[in-house]
C-alpha cells in the first residue's frame, strides 16, 4: 500500500478525527440506516412487555396523566434506579440483556438502559426508538457506519432525546457528550438520520457577579455570585456535591490557591438536586490577600479562577463604584489563561467544540466598590 508514514500530532480534544485524519474503513453494511436496521431487529426482540413491566410502568406513571410527565417519570425511574455498568461477553456489545435480567440486576450499559427505558414506555402506549451514537467529539459521520459507541432513546411524539445511562441529567435534557451530534435513529418506519440538538446560550450558560473593596496594598474583600445553567450547572454541581458541609471554607481556600491566591470565604449554596440543571454559589466572606502583587500595574482579574465550568471566555462588565479614584482594566481569566492586552478575551481559551458549536457564553459582572 502506498502512503506516508509520517506520524501525525493529533490534539486530543480535537473534533471530527474520524472524517480527516488518514484512515481504512470497511463495513457489510452498505450505509448507516441499513446498520440501524440490522440493530433494532435484535434490540425490539428484547422489548417485551410482560406482565413485571406492565405494574412497574403503571407504579411509576401513577397519577401522571400526559406523555410528557410520564416520559419524565419513566426516565428519572431508571436513571435512578438502574446502575451503568458496562460488561461485554460474545454479542453483548450490541444486544442487550432481558428486561428480567435488568430489572433482578439493577444495572446495565447504556443498551440495557435504553432498552428499559424503551419497553417501559412501550407499556403505556408511548413509541420509542433506539438511536445509535458516538459520545467522541465527532460531529460528521464518517463515510461508513463506522464509529459509533453508545445507545440513547428518542420519543417521536415529544420529538424528544433520553439518554437514561448518565444519573445526573433530568428528562428533557441530554449530556454534553450527546449534543449537536449526528445519530441514526431506528423508527418504526425505517431508519432515519437525525441531529440531537445542541446547547445555546439560552439553555447552557454561567453567570459570575463579583463585588470586591481593594486596598492600595492589593488585598480584596467581598463576594461573588455564580448562577449556572445547563451542562455548566451540572458540572458545578459536580463539584459541589463533592464538599462536605464541615469543609466549605477549606475548599474556597483551596481554590484560591490553585490561582495562586492566599485567601478565605464561605461556600454558601442550596442542596445540589439532580431534577434541574440550574444551580447557585455564593462565595461570602471572602478576602484574598494578594489580589494585586503589583498593585501599580492597573489591572486586575475580574474574579479568581475557581475552576468553575469551562466555558467560552468574555469580556466582563464594569461597574466602578463612584468612589473609585483610579480607573482599572480588566483582564480576562476565567479559566485561568492569560490575554496579552486588557479587555480582550483569550481566543477560544476555554472552548470545548469548534466555534460554530459552542455556543454557551459566560456573562462576568465586575463591581470595583472602591480602590483606597
Amino acid at each position: 500500500m502506498d502512503g506516508e508514514n509520517k506520524a501525525m500530532a493529533i490534539d486530543s480534544n480535537a473534533a471530527n478525527l474520524i472524517t480527516s485524519t488518514p484512515r481504512v474503513m470497511a463495513s457489510t453494511f452498505r450505509d448507516h440506516t441499513q446498520l440501524a436496521a440490522a440493530f433494532a431487529q435484535q434490540f425490539n426482540a428484547k422489548a417485551l412487555v410482560t406482565d413485571q413491566v406492565i405494574k412497574l410502568a403503571q407504579t411509576i406513571t401513577g397519577g401522571k396523566t400526559t406523555s410528557k410527565e410520564q416520559v419524565a417519570a419513566i426516565h428519572n425511574w431508571v436513571r435512578k434506579n438502574i446502575r451503568y455498568v458496562a460488561v461485554y461477553l460474545g454479542a453483548g456489545g450490541w444486544v442487550p440483556h432481558d428486561i428480567g435480567w435488568i430489572l433482578k440486576n439493577g444495572y446495565g450499559d447504556c443498551k440495557d438502559h435504553a432498552l428499559l427505558l424503551q419497553t417501559l414506555l412501550k407499556a403505556v402506549n408511548i413509541e420509542a426508538a433506539p438511536v445509535l451514537i458516538s459520545t467522541a467529539n465527532e460531529y460528521v459521520l464518517a463515510e461508513l457506519p463506522v464509529g459509533f459507541n453508545h445507545c440513547i432513546v428518542y420519543i417521536p411524539d415529544l420529538n424528544l432525546f433520553s439518554d437514561p445511562t448518565d444519573g445526573r441529567i433530568p428528562p428533557g435534557a441530554l449530556p454534553w457528550a450527546d449534543s449537536d451530534k449526528p445519530v441514526v435513529v431506528a423508527l418504526s418506519e425505517g431508519a432515519k438520520i437525525m441531529r440531537t440538538p445542541a446547547f445555546t446560550s439560552a439553555n447552557n450558560h454561567v453567570t459570575v457577579r463579583t463585588e470586591l473593596a481593594i486596598s492600595k496594598e492589593g488585598k480584596a474583600t467581598g463576594s461573588i455570585w455564580i448562577d449556572a445553567v445547563g451542562a455548566s450547572a451540572t458540572t458545578l454541581q459536580d463539584r459541589l456535591i463533592q464538599i462536605p458541609a464541615s469543609m466549605k471554607g477549606i475548599a474556597i481556600q483551596k481554590l484560591l490557591e490553585e490561582s495562586n491566591l492566599v485567601g478565605r470565604g464561605i461556600a454558601q449554596y442550596a442542596a445540589v438536586q439532580r431534577d434541574t440543571q440550574a444551580q447557585s454559589l455564593k462565595i461570602a466572606d471572602l478576602e484574598i490577600d494578594n489580589l494585586l502583587n503589583d498593585p501599580t500595574a492597573g489591572s486586575v482579574n475580574p474574579h479568581p479562577a475557581l475552576n468553575l465550568p469551562c466555558i467560552s471566555c468574555v469580556t466582563p462588565v464594569i461597574t466602578p463604584h463612584p468612589g473609585a479614584t483610579t480607573p482599572l482594566p480588566v483582564h480576562p481569566s476565567l479559566c485561568g489563561k492569560s490575554s496579552n492586552s486588557a479587555l480582550t478575551p483569550p481566543s477560544n481559551s476555554c472552548a470545548f467544540r469548534p466555534t460554530s458549536r459552542n455556543s454557551t457564553l459566560t456573562a462576568l459582572n465586575l463591581k470595583l466598590i472602591t480602590l483606597e
